[in-house]
């Protein structure tokens, strides 16, 4: 009953905020610009996501990757129930970008003022980045708005002294945990507040109680089904990948950074820094240092992460916003602004992404030497064009074959519902180990514009395969073993 109370007494201070209208409003137009985007063809990791909730119980999946952290796939596949799934994925991801709009807003707001608040939700909501983020099948813009719900309990916990609330925060943060692993870069902040007093220890225990009641369940069946615990988690932070960006390389996500928050954010955050460093470090507020740690040590974090990916660090950035914004309005009290030139300002530098879209749209990716590829038509046309091939195979392949590939196979199983298999190496070391990396007979699909092994040549002179059909840029080949 107690949580009850607290609850309803919450309810009723957000709703005696005549500018949470604004900010629900914002929140819609949000939702809108997701949902109702079109999509022509699934990335790899959607394919992968829908696959793994389409297989969630199946006791002869097509395609599973138990490596994946669990819970986007769940909540999937109980949302299939309702409506199809990709409509129910389509609804969900446009929520949880809605519902980050929200909550950025209500953080700032208890950090800071409403003010900060509504500009850190303006600039979270009008962000190209995140826009585009939020129309893509992935667990990216999820765990942000958890992770944001998580960090909006804790404050309320410590400022309105609820510590009952605690054990949600840490509910919220396990639960951003099982959305994607590399959440747990996030654990630090609590810490952060026992080392400014802000909480004790006896608190924090309340928060690791909410914690354990989500991961103890999930760490339990992994343990039954793996033998250890942490395997699924472990085989996520540590993916292998031999290429030179996967090495330790301290500026890939300092670009990373500018290119998911753009210049609008980067713009707030020099005017911040300007506040700062003019009117002396100690206007560093102690309400402002676990911002500052959240991005830092989830950038430290993922900076030794082997895989790497500009999307990775996205997680890090709903501080930037909040500071970005804290920026504007020291900008605005500082010149003594009114309303209609503190608004063109933020205006004005939200404009500045249209310079290049695709730049802040995250349209990119980043190879050595932090090379700038746009290379986001690319590999939308290959999903596009594996898609007739896997109508193809769904309904010409023999039952007892299976799918084999060495790119875009969640792709093609998604699509064909068939039994897929990648193999393994893709460099020359492939043909010391085959046959044996390709156990069982089935066809075989060969993305012509992709430079893996084995080559057209040993699979035109080989003969264990044999060409079945040419497609745009994909030959496909039936194998025996």
């Amino acid at each position: 009953m107690k949580y009850v109370k607290i609850m309803k007494e919450l309810h009723k201070r957000v709703l005696k905020d005549k500018l949470l209208y604004i900010i629900l409003f914002l929140a819609l137009i949000g939702f809108l610009i997701s949902y109702t985007s079109q999509k022509v063809a699934l990335r790899w990791d959607e394919a992968v996501y829908l696959s793994n909730a389409e297989n969630l119980i199946s006791k002869l999946p097509y395609y599973f990757e138990e490596h994946r952290s669990p819970l986007l796939a769940s909540i999937l596949y109980f949302g299939s129930f309702m409506l199809n799934l990709e409509n129910f994925a389509k609804i969900f991801m446009a929520l949880s970008f809605s519902l980050s709009i929200l909550l950025i807003y209500l953080v700032s707001k208890e950090s800071f003022n409403k003010n900060i608040g509504l500009i850190s939700a303006v600039l979270l909501t009008f962000n190209f980045y995140y826009i585009n983020a939020s129309k893509i099948i992935m667990v990216d813009i999820p765990t942000i708005s958890l992770s944001l719900l998580a960090f909006y309990f804790l404050i309320i916990a410590i400022k309105r002294q609820k510590e009952r609330l605690l054990y949600i925060s840490g509910f919220c943060i396990g639960l951003s945990i099982l959305m994607w692993y590399p959440s747990l870069g996030l654990l630090p902040i609590y810490f952060v507040y026992y080392l400014l007093k802000k909480i004790k220890i006896k608190q924090l225990l309340k928060v690791g109680l909410g914690l354990v009641l989500v991961l103890f369940p999930y760490f339990l069946l992994v343990y039954i089904k793996y033998g250890n615990p942490i395997s699924a988690m472990i085989k996520q932070l540590f993916i292998v990948n031999k290429s030179p960006e996967s090495y330790l390389n301290l500026d890939y996500y300092l670009v990373s950074s500018f290119i998911i928050t753009g210049p609008a954010v980067l713009a707030g955050i020099v005017f911040y820094l300007i506040y700062i460093l003019g009117e002396a470090i100690g206007n560093l507020k102690l309400r402002d240092l676990p911002l500052g740690v959240w991005f830092i040590l989830f950038f430290i974090f993922m900076t030794f992460i082997n895989h790497k990916e500009i999307r990775y660090i996205t997680l890090a950035t709903p501080p930037l916003f909040i500071l970005a914004a804290k920026g504007y309005s020291n900008l605005k009290n500082s010149l003594n602004l009114n309303w209609f030139w503190y608004s063109f300002i933020v205006l004005f530098f939200i404009l500045v992404s249209f310079l290049n879209i695709e730049l802040f749209s995250g349209q990119v990716s980043q190879k050595e030497n932090n090379v700038l590829l746009y290379e986001e038509q690319i590999l939308m046309a290959r999903s596009l064009n594996s898609i007739p091939v896997a109508n193809y195979i769904a309904i010409n392949m023999p039952n007892e074959y299976v799918i084999y590939s060495n790119n875009l196979y969640p792709v093609l199983a998604y699509y064909s519902k068939r039994k897929t298999i990648a193999f393994w190496p893709w460099d020359e070391g492939f043909y010391k180990s085959f046959p044996q990396n390709m156990p069982e007979d089935g066809w075989l699909v060969n993305y012509n514009d992709v430079d893996k092994h084995p080559t057209i040549a040993f699979l035109n002179e080989d003969s264990h395969f044999k060409k079945i059909k040419e497609f745009t840029n994909i030959t496909l080949y039936e194998y025996h073993n």
